[in-house]
């Protein structure tokens, strides 16, 4: 750990490795999200699961609506700093 060599190649792998698991991720959420509708949807279940299951779909839906919002905000700042 004590080569700059080293320490650089071993951050290159383990971002690689961090972006391939978030692909990972981004490839099942829509059935996440289908999972949890279904749950939430099913009279079925009792009151609580169907509950809980609407509770995760609104907190991660404001979680990635705001940010979805921030990074908008970033590259309009990011272009007009361009711009310049």
């Amino acid at each position: 750990m004590k080569k700059p060599e080293f320490i650089a190649k071993y951050r290159a792998a383990c971002l690689d490795l961090l972006n391939d698991h978030a692909s990972a991720l981004q490839i099942n959420m829509g059935k996440a999200i289908d999972t949890q509708r279904e749950i939430m949807e099913d009279a079925n279940n009792p009151p609580q699961v169907r509950l809980n299951a609407s509770n995760e779909i609104l907190r991660y839906g404001l979680m990635i609506t705001d940010r979805v919002s921030i990074l908008a905000k970033l590259k309009k700042l990011e272009d007009e700093d361009d711009g310049d």
